[in-house]
């Protein structure tokens, strides 16, 4: 049973507009220069569903203690237009396997692009943080 601290992070976490995609140095300039995010890890078991997509996370400091992390902040009700987003758990199986709520209860979702990835991208980005600014 989740107590009401647990209930309550996840609200906050839904309500939030922005959704954060974590990337490095060493692919920033490709991800800008190309205007898309391509999926790394194809595709994503949810639910016993398969999607292809792009994981984001709803919370800013999800990767941001590495060094050279840079984080792409996006429009999620933007990307909601163009796109489905789902919840994702990818560390562990819960007690409500049956319901959305055993997704939720961890941060990360997918946007579902198929193999073609998130293509134009700057339409989506509302701030990139590269490590200095942080």
């Amino acid at each position: 049973m989740m107590d009401l601290f647990e209930v309550l992070q996840i609200y906050n976490e839904t309500i939030n507009n922005f959704l954060y995609h974590f990337t490095t140095l060493h692919y920033i300039d490709d991800i800008l220069k190309t205007n898309k995010l391509i999926p790394h890890e194809m595709q994503k078991d949810v639910g016993g569903m398969i999607y292809t997509g792009v994981s984001v996370t709803r919370k800013k400091d999800f990767y941001m203690n590495d060094e050279d992390s840079i984080c792409i902040i996006l429009d999620k009700d933007k990307l909601k237009q163009d796109y489905k987003i789902i919840p994702f758990n990818p560390h562990r199986k819960s007690k409500y396997k049956s319901s959305l709520l055993s997704y939720r209860m961890n941060s990360e979702e997918i946007v579902v692009t198929g193999k073609k990835g998130l293509i134009n991208l700057d339409k989506y980005i509302v701030n990139i943080i590269y490590p200095e600014n942080k």
